[in-house]
């Protein structure tokens, strides 16, 4: 129904809310090397089985969901009785994964129609519009986007990100190192939860997932393996030996790692190791030396967080040993 105070030509706009259309965040990450900051490239992954062609539109894309409900909770008085168990059903895989699919997707908030017109090769103008509970993008250079169910990348924006570059490797479990980079002030650029295609020194890397539910105020990517850089882990046997004593046994240990840099700048590494713990008071472990890190007494992990020149090496180690009796089997490697 529509009501004018008079009669006259107007132009109307209509808006509607469309079943079967949404869109999910996901990323290109890009490091050149380690001095330089991170480029990174925003994209929506636009799908829609409306069926209705969506000709030379123009997409407002927002981080609000129509579907989920507006009305704060309540809570209800909990009562508890006895009631019989009954075991639940369990849905096939792919259901499963079908329905988390589903919880990742955000609807679209609206699509604007309108001529075409040309192209540019750069990055398209968009706008950002940020309100009080959700914020979108109103994106300037129109798109197609056919009634196929399938998803169709349109670009969002692209950012330069001064990025804190870190390498990270737990030699006893894996001797690869790991680039990591931590992002300040990452709020500013409205990112949400999504996958991001690595790229490191002009290579592909793999695929990562960027977690923004983090509450922190640094962001952590880690953005694979770095195999410029050498870790070794060696048990140094002239250290490294057993003894018995009455009805006890001593098991003495030594270690040393090794790392080298053979990048062509200099690198921040995070190198963790640990003691052993005793969970029986028949096992008494001696902690040795565990020179240039810092021990966490409570879980008795050790780390080292070293600056290491291009093309330089340096060597850490620690050693412990372990008393207990002498019938028992204890795994120390």
């Amino acid at each position: 129904t529509v009501l004018a105070k008079e009669a006259g030509t107007a132009k109307m706009g209509i808006s509607y809310v469309v079943n079967n259309a949404g869109w999910y965040p996901s990323y290109d990450l890009r490091v050149t090397d380690i001095s330089k900051p991170m480029y990174l490239k925003y994209k929506a992954n636009v799908y829609q089985n409306s069926g209705e062609e969506w000709k030379d539109v123009k997409l407002t894309i927002s981080s609000g969901n129509p579907k989920e409900s507006g009305t704060k909770p309540t809570l209800e008085p909990w009562n508890l009785y006895s009631i019989r168990f009954t075991p639940p059903v369990i849905a096939p895989d792919d259901q499963v994964k079908e329905y988390m699919r589903s919880q990742d997707q955000i609807d679209i908030a609206e699509v604007r129609l309108s001529k075409a017109v040309s192209r540019p090769a750069s990055m398209p103008r968009v706008m950002l519009t940020e309100g009080q509970t959700a914020f979108q993008f109103e994106i300037e250079q129109p798109y197609n986007i056919p009634s196929d169910g399938k998803q169709h990348t349109v670009d969002i924006q692209e950012n330069t990100i001064n990025a804190q570059y870190e390498y990270f490797c737990i030699p006893k479990k894996d001797k690869d190192v790991f680039l990591t980079a931590r992002i300040t002030n990452w709020e500013e650029l409205n990112l949400l939860n999504g996958d991001a295609n690595l790229y490191f020194e002009g290579t592909y890397l793999g695929k990562a997932t960027l977690d923004t539910r983090e509450t922190k105020d640094t962001l952590e990517i880690s953005l694979g393996r770095d195999k410029n850089i050498i870790v070794n882990r060696t048990k140094l046997k002239e250290f490294s030996r057993n003894q018995i004593l009455g009805s006890s046994k001593t098991d003495e240990r030594s270690w040393e790692i090794t790392i080298r840099n053979k990048k062509q700048q200099p690198i921040n590494i995070t190198i963790q190791d640990q003691f052993p713990i005793s969970n029986n008071k028949d096992i008494v472990i001696d902690k040795g030396n565990y020179k240039e890190g810092s021990l966490d007494e409570t879980t008795n992990m050790i780390t080292w967080r070293l600056k290491i020149d291009p093309a330089k090496e340096k060597k850490i180690g620690f050693n412990y040993s372990v008393k207990s009796p002498k019938s028992a089997s204890i795994i120390l490697e």
